[in-house]
């Protein structure tokens, strides 16, 4: 009975991955950092701070006023009532634009106009709110031509009112230097000692806390940003697996349950789930500016253990199921 159970585990432990669905466009690694430069005039009724470098523009309320966001036609685009209350603005074409990182026109629907009665549309409390802003990040996958680390590449202001009083957030968005890469070659050295252990059965003390280590990077990731970002749960659902891949595999090892196939598949399938986190988070080994609070080299180093490390149990995993496999037939008429 527990063997069919582990069983199951395992096959929902190699979907669910696939049907983890993911945000549209949440903030990721990058290479540009904003940077808050001065609010005109001065007011006590607001903070504002950039989010993930680049990535998100973030306003908080901090008196009971009405502020309000223009939107890039001058419409009304988002306003934090005095209550703290969030609106929208459905009708605002910059609603529809703030929805994507690079959104261009043509994703606006037919319906929006700048110049009608706003349509204010909940979409939060707290009087806090974080939206990509096209005025606050340079709009190109691509670097600008000929731009240099250390190049100032955005100059701009994301206008608001605050009680009918016009404020100006003025940014600056520079170019950064690429990270070293030493965390994720010390990461791949420790990676390549934990496939030493586990070549040598030291699954409990080396693998478990790799994924484990994956899974705490993960998490802390996905928490670094306000949930209306749309962080998705791949940044932490297969280090999870994995670590309940390796957990699932030494139960059975040490119970030794009836189907010898069991442990050396879930280890197969922890090493395939650490790797494809490693695989997703890729992008923070060659960017400078991660959105997270865990320090950036550790989590570039836990990416590169994780990948390695992943590696290694998918190589453990398959000899494993390889040599149950030739005992149980050692004609190879299978």
């Amino acid at each position: 009975m527990i063997g069919r159970c582990l069983a199951c585990v395992a096959v929902l432990v190699t979907v669910l991955v696939p049907a983890a669905p993911a945000a549209a466009d949440p903030a990721g690694p990058t290479e540009y950092l904003t940077t808050i430069e001065a609010i005109e005039p001065p007011t006590e009724a607001l903070s504002v701070r950039m989010i993930g470098g680049d990535s998100f523009f973030e306003l908080t309320q901090l008196e009971p006023v009405l502020i309000e966001v223009v939107g890039y036609e001058a419409e009304p685009y988002l306003r934090i009532r005095p209550d703290g209350t969030v609106e929208e603005n459905r009708l605002s074409p910059t609603t529809y634009l703030n929805q994507e990182r690079y959104g261009t026109r043509e994703i606006v629907p037919e319906f929006t106009s700048s110049q009608g009665e706003p349509d204010w549309v909940k979409v939060a409390d707290g009087g806090r709110y974080a939206w990509h802003d096209h005025r606050s990040h340079w709009m190109n996958s691509q670097r600008p031509p000929g731009a240099q680390p250390g190049d100032t590449i955005l100059e701009a202001a994301v206008p608001l009112r605050v009680d009918g009083q016009e404020v100006l957030v003025t940014v600056t968005s520079v170019l950064q230097e690429p990270p070293s890469p030493l965390p994720a070659i010390l990461g791949g050295v420790a990676g390549i000692a934990v496939v030493a252990g586990v070549l040598r059965n030291s699954l409990l003390l080396l693998a478990a806390p790799v994924a484990a280590a994956a899974l705490v990077a993960g998490m802390v990731e996905y928490f670094s940003v306000p949930p209306e970002t749309g962080p998705p749960l791949t940044l932490w659902l297969p280090s999870l697996l994995g670590v309940l891949g390796v957990l699932l595999a030494l139960v059975v090892m040490r119970v030794r349950g009836p189907n010898p196939l069991l442990a050396p598949g879930l280890v197969l399938v922890a090493g395939v789930q650490l790797c494809v986190w490693a695989f997703l988070s890729r992008s923070s080994l060659s960017k400078p500016i991660l959105p997270t609070d865990l320090s950036w080299p550790l989590h570039r180093f836990v990416i590169a253990v994780a990948f390695v490390s992943g590696l290694g149990l998918i190589g453990y995993g398959l000899d494993r199921l390889f040599g149950v496999v030739s005992r149980a037939d050692p004609q190879g008429l299978i």
